[in-house]
C-alpha cells in the first residue's frame, strides 16, 4: 500500500471491507489494497469481533508453518489501522501482552460485513490470484518434483541472443525465444520446455548436455538475431544434447523487420529435424499449428509491454496493462493475443476492484470470444474462454473450450496447468493428474503461482500426500487454504498437524463448510471426487453443513444430500 500520511475516518464510520478484492479503508473511496498477511489478520479480528484473538491465536492461523516474531504482526495491526483511518486506535484495541480486539461503530440496519460479500462467482478465484500477487517474484520453483524424461522427443529452447547494437534487436530476441517456444508447444509430436524453465540459463556459459540432463530433452535450440538496415537475420542450430553434435545449423534472413516470417522458417526446419522431412510435410497442419501473427510489429511491441505489465500483478500494473493492449488492437483489431490479454486484464480489474463486476466481467466474455474468432487455433484464446465459462458456472462449455485448449497447445505447460482444475471438475480425473504432471515435466522451474493450482487438484485426485506438500508452499503467500491442508493431514495420519490447520481455519473463517466450499468452487460431475472431500471433512473434524440461516444468505448455493437430511432433521 501507498505510504503516505494516514486516511481519516469520520466519527462513528463503520470501516468499508472488500474481502474480495484485499482492500480495507474508511469508506470505499479510500481503499487500498492489503498486503496478504494483513488481510488474513484483519479477517480473523473481523471474524471474532467483539471479542479478545490472542497473539498466539493470531500468529499460528496466517503463519502456521513459518518462524516469525511479534514484530511481524505488529506491522500487519499497524497497516490496517492506517488504512481504515484508526490513528486513535479506538477500533482496533491492543491488550498489552495479550492479543487485540476489533470493536467497529455499530451502524442501525445494516447487516454484517460478511453478508455483504460480492458474488460468490469469484470468490475462490480471488484467494488465488492474492497468493499469485504475493509470490509472483518467487518464480524458481520451491517444491522438485522427481525429474523424469518427457516422453515426446523434447526440446529447450535457449533465450535467443541479441548481436547488433540496435535496442530492437533485444525485443527480436524475446520474441523469437517466446514465439519459437509457444509454436512449438502446439505440435502434438515434440514437448518444448517452457519459457520460465529454459530463461534460467540466459547470459551464461552452457554446457548442452548438462542441460539436456537437466531438463531431460533430447534437443537444445541456441540462436541469435540481429536487426540491420533493411533486414532482419538470424542464425539457429539444433543440436543433440547426449552428444553435444549438431543436427543443423543455419541463417534465416528477411528483407524488412518480419521477425515473424524468420520464426517460422526456424520453427518449421526443427519440424523437419525432428519428425524428418516427409513426416513433417504430410502432417504440418495437424503437427504445428500456429497461432496468426500481427500486421505490424509495432502491434507486437505494444502487445509485449502490455503482457508485461500485467505479470506484475498489481491493481497499479492493471491500468498500464490495458491501455498497450487497447494500443495493440487500435494498430491490429485482428491480433488476437492482444484481445487475450484484454480478456485476462478484465478479470484483474474485477478482482482487484479496478472496476467492478457488471461492467468488467461482460468485457472478459466479449474480449475472450473475439480472440476465440479471430484465431480458433489460439490455445490460450480458448483457455480463456474456459476461465469465463468457470467463472459463469457452466461446467459443459467450461470443459469444452479447457478441452479445445489442450487439442491445440498439447505441450504448453501453462495450459496444461490451467485447464486442470476444469478437468477436475468435469470428472476427468485421470486427465487431470496426467496434465499437472507433464506440466511439472515441462516447467520444472515454474512459476510460484502454479502451487494454488496444485494443491487442490492433487487432492481431489487423492495424491494427499503431494498436495500437503503444495499447499504448505501456498500457505506462504496468504494463509487461504487451512481447510486443504487440514484434510491432506488427516488424510495422512497427522492429526496433530490436523488440529492446528482446523484451529487456524475456525480463526479465519469460522463459517467455513464444505458445502460453502463447493458454492464458492464449483461442484464436480464425478461422485469420487465428492467423496474424498466428505470423507477428508469427517476426518478433519471441520463442519460439512452449512446452517438454514447460511443458506437463506447465498441463494443458489450447493446442497449435499446428507446435509438435507440433517438439517430437515434439526
Amino acid at each position: 500500500m501507498d505510504s503516505g500520511d494516514p486516511v481519516t475516518r469520520r466519527e462513528g464510520a463503520v470501516p468499508y471491507i472488500d474481502w474480495h478484492n484485499g482492500k480495507a479503508g474508511p469508506d470505499a473511496a479510500s481503499a487500498v489494497a492489503l498486503r496478504p498477511q494483513s488481510l488474513a489478520v484483519l479477517k480473523i479480528l473481523h471474524a471474532n469481533a467483539g471479542k479478545m484473538v490472542t497473539k498466539e491465536e493470531v500468529m499460528a492461523a496466517v503463519w502456521p508453518d513459518v518462524a516469525v516474531t511479534d514484530d511481524s504482526l505488529v506491522q500487519c495491526i499497524t497497516e490496517i489501522r492506517k488504512a481504515i483511518g484508526d490513528t486513535e486506535r479506538a477500533i482496533i484495541k491492543t491488550l498489552p501482552k495479550r492479543g487485540y480486539i476489533y470493536e467497529p461503530p455499530v451502524q442501525p440496519g445494516v447487516p454484517p460485513m460478511a453478508k455483504r460479500a460480492a458474488s460468490r462467482s469469484w470468490g475462490w478465484l480471488a484467494l488465488v490470484i492474492v497468493a499469485f500477487a504475493a509470490g509472483v517474484a518467487a518464480t524458481t520453483m520451491l517444491y522438485r518434483p522427481a525429474r523424469k524424461s518427457v516422453e515426446l522427443p523434447g526440446i529447450a529452447v535457449l533465450p535467443f541472443n541479441n548481436l547488433g547494437t540496435d535496442p530492437k534487436g533485444d525485443k527480436f530476441a524475446d520474441m523469437m525465444t517466446e514465439d519459437v517456444i509457444t509454436d512449438l508447444s502446439h505440435s502434438k509430436d515434440f514437448a518444448v520446455i517452457a519459457r520460465n524453465s529454459s530463461d534460467v540459463y540466459k547470459d551464461r556459459p552452457v554446457d548442452v548436455r548438462q542441460v539436456g540432463r537437466e531438463l531431460g530433452v533430447k534437443y537444445v535450440l541456441e540462436g541469435s538475431v540481429e536487426s540491420l538496415p533493411g533486414r532482419v537475420r538470424a542464425t539457429a542450430q539444433l543440436i543433440d544434447a547426449a552428444s553435444n553434435s549438431h543436427v543443423w545449423a543455419e541463417r534465416f534472413e528477411r528483407e524488412g523487420d518480419d521477425v515473424f516470417a524468420v520464426e517460422a522458417e526456424v520453427t518449421n526446419r526443427i519440424a523437419t529435424s525432428v519428425m524428418g522431412h516427409d513426416a513433417a510435410a504430410a502432417h504440418s497442419e495437424r503437427n504445428l499449428i500456429r497461432r496468426k501473427p500481427p500486421q505490424e510489429w509495432s502491434a507486437y511491441d505494444a502487445y509485449q509491454v502490455g503482457l508485461e505489465a500485467s505479470h506484475h500483478m498489481s491493481k497499479e500494473s492493471v491500468p498500464k496493462a490495458e491501455e498497450m493492449f487497447t494500443k495493440a488492437i487500435a494498430i491490429d483489431p485482428n491480433f488476437a493475443r492482444a484481445h487475450v490479454g484484454l480478456a485476462w486484464v478484465n478479470l484483474l480489474k474485477l478482482l482487484y476492484g479496478n472496476e467492478p463486476p457488471e461492467t468488467a466481467m461482460p468485457k472478459m466474455v466479449e474480449e475472450a470470444n473475439t480472440a476465440v474468432t479471430l484465431d480458433p487455433d489460439d490455445g490460450e484464446a480458448h483457455a480463456a474462454m474456459a476461465q469465463v465459462y468457470s467463472l459463469l458456472h457452466d461446467q459443459s462449455k467450461m470443459a469444452s473450450e479447457a478441452e479445445q485448449a489442450l487439442s491445440l497447445a498439447p505441450n504448453n505447460a501453462d495450459i496444461l496447468l490451467i485447464t486442470s482444475p476444469f478437468m477436475m471438475q468435469a470428472g476427468k480425473a485421470d486427465l487431470a493428474l496426467k496434465n499437472v504432471d507433464k506440466a511439472l515435466s515441462l516447467n520444472p522451474t515454474y512459476p510460484f503461482w502454479y502451487n494454488t493450482t496444485l494443491y487442490p487438484v492433487l487432492f481431489y485426485g487423492g495424491d494427499f500426500a503431494r498436495s500437503f506438500d503444495f499447499a504448505k508452499l501456498s500457505a506462504r503467500a496468504a494463509p487461504v487454504n487451512n481447510e486443504f491442508l487440514a484434510m491432506d493431514a488427516a488424510y495422512l495420519g497427522k492429526m496433530d498437524e490436523a488440529a492446528q490447520y482446523k484451529k487456524a481455519l475456525g480463526v479465519i473463517d469460522p463459517t467455513w463448510s464444505a458445502e460453502k466450499l463447493l458454492t464458492n468452487f464449483g461442484t464436480f460431475s464425478g461422485a469420487e471426487q465428492l467423496e474424498r472431500l466428505v470423507t477428508g471433512v469427517q476426518k478433519a473434524g471441520l463442519r460439512l453443513c452449512m446452517t438454514k440461516d447460511e443458506l437463506a444468505q447465498m441463494p443458489g448455493a450447493v446442497h449435499l444430500p446428507a446435509c438435507d437430511t440433517e438439517r430437515t432433521k434439526a
